[in-house]
């Protein structure tokens, strides 16, 4: 499954569309993004500040899963999970018995 994110529609058609498609966003870029790197303080706190503040932004921007999508993943997940376990169980119990019959064990 891809995680998305989401767009902006920046295609307006009349001049009052294209307004409030700036003006929405402008609204949705941090004031300080545009600040130069030797205004802002290089300090560990804001440092750390910053990368979380990152974080944060990066998480907002994912579709998340609804909690059905969730659901039938975790089932198609288990399943494939037991079907490979079953099969990696029979290959192995099949070359144990090829060994013991080589053998003579």
């Amino acid at each position: 499954m891809a995680i998305q994110t989401r767009k902006e529609n920046s295609v307006s058609s009349t001049p009052t569309e294209q307004d409030e498609t700036r003006s929405r966003l402008s609204r949705s870029t941090p004031a300080n993004s545009a600040a130069a790197p030797e205004t802002q303080s290089n300090n560990a706190f804001s440092r750390v500040r910053r990368w979380f503040a990152g974080i944060i932004a990066e998480i907002r921007k994912v579709t998340w899963p609804t909690r059905t999508e969730t659901r039938n993943l975790t089932i198609v997940v288990i399943g494939i999970s037991v079907t490979v376990g079953a099969i990696l169980g029979l290959v192995d119990t099949i070359l144990a018995a090829v060994t013991r019959a080589l053998t003579g064990a």
